[in-house]
């Protein structure tokens, strides 16, 4: 059980790796290759999120390392628009990262 949370684990780190590669892809000359490279974020993506073996800071960072990396590029591009939106409707309570700390003012 152990080894398959830590596999379970593991491909959650291969997805979102494979997540940033794949965000080059979406600007290529082809469409095709950019139809293909925004499907294949929305899959992996979901994996991502469907990762029951990662933690919600690990989620939240990882999330929003991609969402904000998204948003300073080309906004007219279609395929970034869409995984925008996926990930603003799917992945919302995980972009803020800021929401995962909780100061605590107490004086010592």
């Amino acid at each position: 059980m152990k080894k398959q949370e830590q596999l379970t684990q593991v491909h959650g780190y291969i997805l979102i790796k494979d997540i940033h590669i794949a965000t080059k892809k979406l600007f290529d000359e082809n469409p095709e290759v950019a139809l293909e490279a925004q499907n294949s974020m929305i899959i992996w993506l979901k994996e991502f999120l469907a990762n029951k073996y990662l933690d919600d800071l690990t989620k939240a960072v990882s999330l929003s390392f991609v969402y904000r990396g998204l948003k300073k590029l080309d906004s007219n591009n279609i395929y970034v628009k869409t995984v925008l939106y996926f990930m603003s409707k799917n992945a919302n309570e995980y972009l803020n990262v800021a929401d995962f700390f909780q100061i605590d003012d107490k004086t010592n």
